[in-house]
């Protein structure tokens, strides 16, 4: 189980995505619209990961509202990005896509849950 905050601003891919984070066990901290509202979120609970629209509404990319909240915490954060539109459209991403960085949008169930376990594997190991 994880403590996850969704940061997404369509709120139909928003709820849709913590039902099936719920479903499977995991706990939604919170539901962020924008990368504002994720900094405020991650100050009242700190997730052990992210899923983040790599565009938001307030014309804040995920990779930018991600270093904001490593700066905020001191640490890296885990962080799963979703987007709609090719990768190429993001230059500032090139160096830090790896498998499960990115869940093209529209996403399979299956596929989001594959990537949290894979990266929450991945975080057991390193803190051994």
């Amino acid at each position: 189980m994880a403590r996850i905050l969704v940061v997404e601003d369509d709120l139909i891919v928003a709820t849709h995505l913590k039902e099936i984070l719920t479903k499977n066990g995991h706990v939604v901290t919170g539901i962020a619209r924008s990368g504002q509202d994720a900094l405020e979120s991650v100050k009242i609970q700190t997730p052990d990961l992210i899923l983040m629209d790599v565009l938001l509404q307030d014309n804040i990319t995920g990779i930018e509202v991600a270093l904001l909240l490593e700066n905020f915490l001191g640490k890296s954060v885990r962080v799963i990005y979703l987007t709609a539109l090719p990768l190429q459209n993001f230059p500032e991403f090139r160096g830090k896509i790896n498998d499960c960085t990115f869940i093209n949008k529209p996403f399979a169930e299956e596929e989001v849950i594959a990537c949290i376990e894979k990266l929450l594997a991945k975080r057991k190991k390193s803190s051994r």
